[in-house]
C-alpha cells in the first residue's frame, strides 16, 4: 500500500503511514494513487501538526566532535594532543553553522587543554617529589634492561 500524502511504501493492512503519520485507513486503497508534491498538513496520534515534508537535521556535527575532543583533552590535561588539536579545527569548522554552542564550547576546552598542559610542563618538574620520581624512573628501567 503506498501513502498518498507522502508516497512511501507500507504494509498494508497499516494504520499510520510510518514516514509522516498520514491516517493509512482513509486513504484510497487503489495502487495507481495520485501522490501531492505540495506539502500538506498532517496530524499525528496525538494531535500535533507534523508536516508531510521531510524537514533536514540541523545537527551540527563537526561542533559535537569538537566538543567531545574538547572535553576528552580538557580532562585528561591534552594527554592526547592529536585530540586537542582535531578539537579545535573540528570546532573552527562547526562554527560556520548556525548552531554554535558546542562549537564554542569546544573550542574554549581544546585551548584551557593546551593551556593546562603547557603549565604542566613548566609546573611539575619543579616540584620536589618529582627528583625521586625521576629517579624510580630510573632504577626501573636500569633493573629492567
Amino acid at each position: 500500500m503506498k501513502c498518498t500524502v507522502c508516497g512511501t511504501e507500507a504494509e498494508a493492512g497499516v494504520k499510520f503511514c510510518p514516514y509522516c503519520g498520514a491516517n493509512m485507513e482513509q486513504q484510497p486503497q487503489t495502487a495507481n494513487a495520485q501522490i501531492s508534491e505540495a506539502p500538506q498538513t498532517v496530524y499525528n496520534a496525538n494531535g500535533t501538526v507534523a508536516s508531510a515534508q521531510a524537514t533536514p537535521s540541523k545537527n551540527n556535527g563537526f561542533a559535537t566532535a569538537g566538543f567531545v575532543l574538547g572535553l576528552i583533552s580538557f580532562c585528561c590535561c591534552s594527554l592526547c594532543g592529536i585530540g586537542t588539536i582535531l578539537g579545535i579545527i573540528f570546532s573552527i569548522l562547526g562554527l560556520k553553522s548556525e548552531r554554535k554552542g558546542f562549537a564554542i564550547a569546544g573550542l574554549v576546552l581544546s585551548i584551557l587543554a593546551i593551556v593546562l598542559t603547557i603549565i604542566s610542563w613548566l609546573w611539575l618538574p619543579s616540584l620536589p617529589f618529582m627528583e625521586e620520581y625521576y629517579q624510580y624512573i630510573e632504577d626501573y628501567l636500569c633493573m629492567l634492561f
